[in-house]
């Protein structure tokens, strides 16, 4: 099982993904609608850990220095 802080980074790894996935040009001559929906469910994935208050700074740092420390 990973941590909410890998769960975080994978969401916003696959946030950025999708949207290098849409060609500027292509994004820009896009209705305002339709770049509202663009990358959609990554970006609500993203958006609930903050929604539900699952991840904060000190939440993250606190998961990261626990795996620093398990690491010795």
């Amino acid at each position: 099982m990973s941590t909410r802080y890998e769960q975080f980074i994978a969401a916003n790894h696959a946030l950025f993904a999708c949207m290098e996935s849409i060609p500027e040009k292509e994004y820009v001559e896009m209705t305002p609608s339709a770049q509202e929906v663009v990358c959609r469910a990554e970006g609500e994935r993203v958006a609930e850990f903050f929604k539900n208050d699952s991840i904060t700074f000190k939440s993250l740092a606190e998961e990261r220095l626990a795996f620093v420390r398990n690491q010795h």
